[in-house]
Parts: C-alpha cells; sequence; structure tokens
C-alpha cells in the first residue's frame, strides 16, 4: 500500500464506529452514566458533570468510562474535509462557528434550575440522547467511505432503533436513518459543493432506502423552501432560487424518485396507505416552487439537466392523474396538513424539540410525523398538530430581536401551498 493511499492513524472503519456505539447504547449503559451524573449534590453540577463528558467524549458509568473520542475525531475530521459541519453550529452575530459542539450548545440553553427534581433524570436522559443522536447522525454522514451504504444504513438503523428503545428518554427524535441523515447535515457549511456530492451519493441507495431518502429530501426541502419564500424572499420566488441554489439537487432527487415510484405503484401492488406517503411526499416537494418543475431546466442546474429533464416530463405525462391523486390530500384549516408546517434548518426544529421534551409528561410525536397527515405510529394528526404549535411557541418565544420564527406552522399557508401547487400543475405547458 502506498504512503498516499494508507488510512490516516486516526481513522476508524465505520463497523468499529458501530461497534462502539452500539456498546455505548447497550442495555444498562445509559442508566449507567445517568446513575453517576446523578451522584452530585443537585442538578447544576449533574449538568456540569454531563457537560465536561461531552466535551470529552468520554462518560463515567460508574466502573470503566465509556470513551468515545476516538470516533467523533475519525468521522468529524473526515465530514470537514468533505465540508460537512455536523456537530457544529454556525453563530450568525459572530460569523464563525461556534466553540463548543451543538449538543453542549443544546445543553447550556436548557433552563435545567425550572425542571422539577422528579423530572431531573429524565431532562438529563434527554440530553444524553440528543448527544448520542448527534454522534451517531456524524457517522451516518459517512456511510459512502467504504463499502455498501445501504448496509450501513442498515446498522446505523439498529442502533437509532436501541437509541429510541426503552432504555432511552421519552424524547424520539426521528423514525429512520435518512431523515436523521438530512438532520445531521442541516447546520450550515460554507462549502456548498459538498451537497451537491451528497445528493450525488443518494444514487448509490436501493430499494426501501431510496423511497424514505426520496420522500425525506421532499418533506424537508419542501418546509424549507416554504419557511423562506415567505420570510426571507418576500414570495419572491427569483430570489428564492439564487440563495437556494444548493438546495434544489436534493429537491430534484426526492420529487423524482416520488415520480418512479408513483409510476411503479400502477405496474406493481403497492400497498394503498404506502402510494399516499410517497403521492404526499411529491406534494411537499413541489409546494414550495412548483413551476421550477414544471419549466424548463435554469442554467444553473446545468449538472442535473438530465434528472431534471425527467422530472418535468413525468410530471407533465402524469400531470391529470397526480392532480386527481393530490385531491385527497387537499388542505383544510380544521385538519393537519404537513404542507403548513415550515422551519428554516431541520436542526433548529430538533433544538425545539429536545427543549419541549424537557417540559413534557408524556413521549410526543417524532420529527417524521410533522411530515405526514397520515396516520403514523400510534400519533394522530392531532398529536402531530400539537406537535407543531409547541414547537412553533418555542421559536416564537426565543426568536431575535423580532425576527421571524424559525418553526412556524400555518394551516392557512398550507391551503395557499396546496392551491398554488394544483394551479402550476394545471397551467404547465405540454
Amino acid at each position: 500500500m502506498s504512503k498516499r493511499s494508507a488510512p490516516h492513524p486516526s481513522n476508524i472503519s465505520y463497523a468499529d464506529a458501530c461497534e462502539l456505539l452500539e456498546h455505548a447504547l447497550a442495555d444498562g449503559m445509559r442508566s449507567r452514566i445517568l446513575d453517576a451524573l446523578l451522584a452530585h449534590d443537585d442538578v447544576r453540577a449533574s449538568a456540569s458533570a454531563l457537560r465536561a463528558a461531552m466535551r470529552a467524549h468520554t462518560f463515567p458509568t460508574g466502573a470503566a468510562p465509556l470513551h468515545l473520542h476516538r470516533v467523533v475525531q475519525s468521522f468529524d475530521t473526515r465530514a470537514r474535509r468533505a465540508g460537512l459541519h455536523v456537530l457544529e453550529s454556525w453563530d450568525y452575530v459572530a460569523h464563525r462557528f461556534a466553540a463548543d459542539i451543538t449538543p453542549v450548545l443544546m445543553l447550556d440553553r436548557c433552563a435545567l434550575d425550572d425542571v422539577p427534581p422528579a423530572r431531573h433524570r429524565t431532562a438529563l436522559a434527554v440530553l444524553l440522547d440528543h448527544y448520542f443522536l448527534s454522534v451517531l447522525g456524524l457517522v451516518v454522514a459517512r456511510a459512502w467511505d467504504e463499502g455498501d451504504p445501504n448496509e450501513h444504513f442498515d446498522r446505523a438503523t439498529a442502533l437509532l432503533h436501541r437509541l429510541h428503545g426503552p432504555e432511552g428518554s421519552p424524547c424520539r427524535f426521528v423514525d429512520d436513518v435518512e431523515t436523521l441523515l438530512l438532520t445531521a447535515v442541516s447546520h450550515y457549511s460554507p462549502d456548498e459543493h459538498a451537497y451537491e456530492v451528497l445528493a450525488r451519493r443518494f444514487d448509490a441507495l436501493t430499494g426501501a432506502r431510496r423511497r424514505r431518502m426520496a420522500r425525506a429530501c421532499a418533506a424537508v426541502l419542501g418546509g424549507h423552501l416554504r419557511w423562506g419564500l415567505r420570510f426571507m424572499y418576500g414570495r419572491d420566488v427569483g430570489r428564492m432560487r439564487a440563495d437556494n441554489i444548493v438546495d434544489y439537487p436534493l429537491v430534484i432527487y426526492g420529487v423524482l424518485q416520488c415520480l418512479r415510484d408513483v409510476d411503479d405503484a400502477h405496474t406493481a401492488d403497492t400497498d394503498d396507505l404506502e402510494h399516499a406517503r410517497t403521492i404526499e411526499a411529491l406534494l411537499n416537494g413541489l409546494s414550495a416552487d412548483p413551476t421550477f418543475a414544471t419549466g424548463r431546466t435554469p442554467p444553473w442546474l446545468r449538472t442535473h439537466q438530465d434528472e431534471h429533464a425527467e422530472l418535468r416530463a413525468r410530471l407533465l405525462d402524469t400531470r391529470e392523474a397526480l392532480l386527481d391523486a393530490v385531491a385527497t390530500h387537499t388542505s383544510s384549516p380544521r385538519a393537519y396538513s404537513p404542507l403548513g408546517f415550515t422551519a428554516n434548518f431541520l436542526c433548529n426544529t430538533v433544538v425545539a424539540m429536545v427543549a419541549a421534551a424537557l417540559d413534557a409528561s408524556a413521549p410526543q410525536p417524532s420529527l417524521n410525523a410533522l411530515f405526514t397527515g397520515l396516520p403514523r405510529d400510534g400519533h394522530t394528526a392531532a398529536d402531530a398538530e400539537q406537535q407543531a404549535r409547541t414547537l412553533m411557541g418555542y421559536a416564537v418565544h426565543n426568536r431575535v430581536d423580532g425576527a421571524a420564527p424559525l418553526i412556524v406552522y400555518d394551516p392557512y399557508e398550507a391551503a395557499h401551498a396546496f392551491s398554488m401547487t394544483c394551479t402550476a400543475l394545471r397551467q404547465a405547458a405540454s
């Protein structure tokens, strides 16, 4: 092996990283960590001990410490080289990355003194799980570095289920690794090309992984762009496109794959609920900028010209059938619609979820539940709406200098987005 191809001494493999996380999330491990943290005199001291553990990536267990610094150092180095800042939050005032990782910033943001003593352990458990979620997202972001990303996603899925298992906190963050990945890379990165590379890598996913990735991209980017269109660009689509060029390859991927799935459903025995989820995700992905999908490929998307051309052709060929299908998802102010849920960046939504979980007395819907009006994992659309409004309340309370809240749920905006999307489809040139 040449020196150029030799691995960096600090690098560890994806399999080794998963093995260490399996140990960290093993039965009893988090309970032992919490026991060690709560051995301190008060919640402030416990929180300080957790903060120190997060910064060092080394956690007390009452016996041998749990060491994760090698995983974090290795995978964070790779992510940064690829232009992705998974554990870093951008300081928009100082115009630089914050000194501490996002789980530490989240802990510092929380007013644990206001949490009743009976809930101190639960509060620390939520913050600890947020740390593990962040590290798992960091590992998943490098699933393409070696081997088969589908197999890597399978292993990460098992870890995510273990994170949200009986030993975990009441906060269920995401339902699948695909949404976790989009959450992990949603922090600002000055290297815009990194997202172009990431969007290309999604083509290696197959089967159910590809379908979940497509739906996640369509839903997440739809909500992100709708927020920007309303609050940043004064509903000027041209301004939104110019400022979000890096997002459109992900929109193309999500919408195109959903359209392919719609066509496949005509020739395969597709479950009605699964088909409905695909149509809903397709509607969400189109809703922010439907004329982009029905118009000709803009010059700034020449690297995705073929995909956009296929997207446009499929959309126009199946326009009438799609209009009939999306009609079942028509939005009403009296019913929850994912078209009404918008957020600046997905990581901001996770911050609000953590804060809400510190006050909640029962498990809350996951992030995925906010992207659908269809039944999901025992939670109803009413549960999703309540969660969306709770997160918006947090965003309103924490906005800076009267700026727009970073999370908004507005059922009337959902009706507007639905109407505009259907109109654009009807008026599209053949």
